[in-house]
C-alpha cells in the first residue's frame, strides 16, 4: 500500500516538473493549433491573441473564452505530451461549441480513440485519485444503512465475495443521478432522494445492486468507445427478483 502511494506521488511530481519544463513550448504549440482551427471556423474574425495555460485539473477539462478578440485556453496538463492531431481534435470540439457550429464527427472519434487507450485510461485514473476530491456522507441514512444493504446483497448475489467499497449518501436529493460507482475513489454513492420512508427497501436495493454490478462487470473499451453497461451486466441486472416491477416502482417515484 505504501509503495502504491509513493508511486502515485512520484508520478504527480513528474507531471508537475514536466509542466514547468515544457509548458512554454507546449503552450505555443497548442496556441498555434487553436488559432488555426478558429481561423477555419470563423475566417472573417481574426484573433488579437491566443493565451494557453496548463492547469492541474483532476480530469481532462479544456475551457475556452474569447474577450475583446483574445482567446484564452485553459486545459489539463495531461495534454502536455498529446500529439498535434489530438490537440486539433480537442480544439475543434471546444471551439465549435463556442462558435455554435456542428463538430465534424471525425474529431470526437479521434479524441475518444486516443483517450480510450489503455495508457491514457491509467493516467486519468491516477490523476483522479491524486487530485480529485470525494465528499460523501456516511452509509447510515435516515431510513437505510447502505452497509447493511450491501452485505445482504453481497451474500444473496455474489456469494459474499465482493469487497465492500466506500459507501455513502449524496449531499443532495438528486432525481437525475440516483447512484454512481466511482472507481478512482472506490466509492458507491446513492442519491439521498432514495433515503425516505416512502421508498421501498427493494427499490433502494435495486439501485445499489446496479452500482455493485459495475464492480463485477467493469466497463469495456473497443475502438475508442467505452461501454459501461455490457451484455453480461444487463443480463445480471435482470436477475434481481421482480426486476420489472421494482423498476416500474422506481420510475413512478421519480415522476410523483
Amino acid at each position: 500500500m505504501g509503495e502504491n502511494k509513493k508511486s502515485r506521488a512520484t508520478y504527480l511530481d513528474m507531471l508537475n516538473r514536466g509542466e514547468m519544463q515544457v509548458a512554454p513550448q507546449a503552450a505555443a504549440r497548442v496556441a498555434g493549433v487553436f488559432e488555426q482551427v478558429h481561423r477555419t471556423l470563423k475566417p472573417r474574425t481574426a484573433l488579437a491573441s491566443v493565451e494557453v495555460r496548463f492547469r492541474p485539473y483532476a480530469n481532462g477539462n479544456c475551457q475556452v473564452q474569447i474577450q475583446n478578440g483574445a482567446l484564452a485556453v485553459r486545459l489539463s496538463d495531461i495534454y502536455l505530451g498529446a500529439p498535434d492531431e489530438i490537440i486539433e481534435a480537442l480544439a475543434w470540439m471546444v471551439l465549435s461549441k463556442l462558435c455554435r457550429k456542428p463538430v465534424p464527427p471525425e474529431y470526437p472519434n479521434r479524441f475518444r480513440s486516443w483517450m480510450g487507450r489503455k495508457e491514457m485510461r491509467r493516467t486519468m485514473h491516477l490523476v483522479r485519485q491524486l487530485r480529485g476530491r470525494k465528499t460523501i456522507s456516511g452509509p447510515q441514512g435516515g431510513c437505510y444503512n447502505l452497509e447493511e444493504l450491501f452485505e445482504d446483497l453481497n451474500h444473496r448475489f455474489f456469494h459474499g465475495l465482493m469487497a465492500r467499497p466506500n459507501l455513502g449518501w449524496s449531499r443532495t436529493a438528486s432525481r437525475t443521478l440516483l447512484g454512481h460507482w466511482d472507481p478512482s475513489h472506490n466509492a458507491i454513492v446513492l442519491s439521498r432522494f432514495l433515503d425516505r420512508p416512502e421508498v421501498p427497501r427493494e427499490v433502494v436495493e435495486l439501485v445499489l445492486y446496479h452500482e455493485m454490478l459495475h464492480l463485477r462487470y467493469p466497463a469495456e473499451h473497443h475502438n475508442g468507445r467505452r461501454r459501461v453497461h455490457t451484455r453480461s451486466f444487463r443480463e445480471a441486472e435482470r436477475q434481481f427478483p421482480q426486476y420489472k416491477e421494482w423498476s416500474a416502482a422506481l420510475r413512478k417515484l421519480l415522476h410523483s
